[in-house]
């Protein structure tokens, strides 16, 4: 399935370019076991058995200029979850994803969004994320990565507070840059962001 926060409208191609979802306020359901719920904007394929790409199009809100998006797969009773949040958008701009699930329950970055900023057709930009994406105003990638670094003087993102539960810190590695100066590296057990505190 997959659900979005507005503004946008959001529909669902399969292999064969049938479509699910809206299209220009119009409720368009052609593929097979499928249905878009508009109250909710979630579009539903049951027995999925597809490669699908997911395409979300800005629209005239003014006082809305973010959108969220979750597509969840359902394997063999085990759900895998993509989740982009925060993504701005532009009456008419499409942004379009493809998600390789194989590769993003062994934690890779299997989810690909294409941003077409004008409509045209051409897209001019590609992200790849893991389980989540968080786009900035300007469009720049600020999600959180499994593996972080840290430089003396810098922080590699926002966080704080302590370990979540059953958050691991794992192959820590520094490197010796110069005599004030040294890079650490590690990885966590799930997607988070990190930050280095200085005493």
């Amino acid at each position: 399935s997959a659900a979005l926060a507005s503004p946008g409208e959001i529909r669902v191609y399969d292999s064969q370019g049938r479509i699910t979802g809206l299209i220009n306020g119009k409720t368009i359901e052609n593929i097979p076991k499928s249905m878009y719920d508009k109250e909710s904007k979630k579009v539903t394929i049951f027995n999925a058995n597809d490669s699908y790409r997911y395409e979300v199009v800005g629209i005239e809100k003014p006082d809305e200029k973010t959108y969220g998006l979750t597509i969840t797969s359902v394997n063999n009773g085990e759900a895998i979850t993509f989740n982009a949040t925060d993504i701005p958008t532009t009456p008419g701009e499409v942004h379009q994803y493809t998600v390789d699930w194989d590769a993003l329950s062994q934690n890779k970055k299997g989810a690909i969004m294409q941003i077409d900023a004008n409509g045209d057709g051409n897209f001019e930009k590609t992200i790849k994320a893991g389980l989540s994406l968080q786009l900035s105003a300007d469009g720049a990638d600020n999600s959180p990565n499994t593996t972080n670094t840290g430089s003396s003087g810098s922080s590699s993102g926002g966080g704080g507070g302590g370990l979540p539960p059953g958050l691991t810190i794992q192959n820590e590695s520094e490197k010796i840059i110069g005599i004030d100066s040294v890079t650490i590296t590690w990885t966590t057990s799930y997607f988070s962001t990190s930050e280095v505190i200085y005493d």
